[in-house]
């Protein structure tokens, strides 16, 4: 039995589609041996304060993991409850595992943060990665909403005033869109999920 997290599957997706992500990269990625990017720990320290956002003094400065974020864009963040729920499915032989941010509902809203969003590009890129299609499948959604966020590092101007904050980020831009299920979306996650064990297996994972 083959356990994989659904991270996994897109960046397996990715080497498919991608001409730059070489095997040898894809399998140290898959076995958790390269170290997170600059990008990364944006990523994880932005997830980890969107968390806390209930408890902080004020939604438009969150701080997390050395990192500042200064909201300047006109958005709210949403109030649904913010934990992390796991479920996992059984596809057949390989079971596939997700952590969802937040479930409203039938409803999953993720947030992301990025450095550059390109209109229409930008939402085909997030679209059609495998995430959406698993998570509303293993928790049984109906859509899937990103929340996604643009950053820009900025000088802290007053340091002592942010213990531990090590680098700060405007939040300039917030895009928001949807992905709803599909009739044939099950099938399709089962048809990967089954392509990705035959790989997973000639490769020793």
């Amino acid at each position: 039995m083959i356990r994989v997290p659904v991270t996994s599957l897109d960046k397996y997706a990715a080497y498919l589609s991608e001409d730059d992500y070489p095997l040898d990269l894809l399998l140290r990625d898959l076995r958790g041996q390269t170290p997170r990017t600059p990008a990364m720990e944006r990523g994880h320290a932005f997830a980890v304060a969107m968390e806390h956002v209930a408890e902080a003094d004020r939604n438009d400065l969150l701080t997390a993991e050395g990192h500042a974020f200064a909201f300047t864009c006109d958005a709210e963040i949403e109030a649904w409850p913010r934990r992390e729920l796991k479920a996992e499915k059984d596809y057949g032989g390989i079971i596939v595992s997700a952590r969802c941010d937040r479930l409203h509902g039938k409803v999953i809203a993720d947030d992301k943060s990025t450095s550059h969003f390109s209109g229409d590009a930008g939402v085909e890129k997030y679209i059609d990665k495998w995430q959406p299609r698993f998570y509303m499948d293993i928790f049984g959604a109906t859509s899937f909403i990103w929340h996604i966020w643009e950053c820009r590092e900025i000088d802290i101007k007053e340091p002592r005033d942010y213990p531990g904050v090590r680098i700060a980020w405007e939040v300039f831009n917030h895009h928001v869109f949807t992905l709803p299920r599909y009739p044939a979306m099950e099938d399709d996650c089962r048809n990967f999920a089954l392509e990705y064990k035959t790989f997973a297996e000639a490769m020793g994972l």
